[in-house]
């Protein structure tokens, strides 16, 4: 008599390897819809982060001067564009634009400190 075994080759089927494919693309959809909304609040701290650069500039070309100008401080990141576009002798206005997020913008004689607005 022959010796018969039940032999089964181990290892997955393919219903079980789609399933498997089915919940990590699942996965990585959920990932990347998450990430994409970082990228737009890490861009609005660049713009903040270079307003703060350009009001401490107006306060140290104040603070030595006496008064404002427009033209004390150039940013380093070549997709944000700095300006003064309202400097007086004792009050300025900084606007930060960045084409992804849009502006931001500090107006020294308002209390409202950094808002989603251009200078007016």
């Amino acid at each position: 008599m022959k010796n018969t075994k039940n032999t089964m080759k181990k290892g997955f089927t393919l219903v079980e390897l789609l399933f498997v494919m089915a919940i990590i693309s699942i996965l990585a959809g959920i990932g990347i819809s998450q990430m994409s909304g970082s990228t737009e609040a890490a861009n609005k701290v660049v713009l903040k982060s270079d307003i703060r650069s350009a009001i401490t500039a107006a306060q140290i070309q104040y603070a030595n001067g006496g008064t404002y100008d427009g033209s004390s401080f150039t940013s380093t990141n070549s997709e944000v564009a700095v300006t003064y576009p309202i400097a007086t002798a004792l009050s300025f206005c900084v606007e930060a634009t960045m084409a992804e997020v849009g502006t931001f913008s500090y107006d020294s004689s308002n209390s409202a400190g950094i808002v989603e607005a251009s200078c007016s």
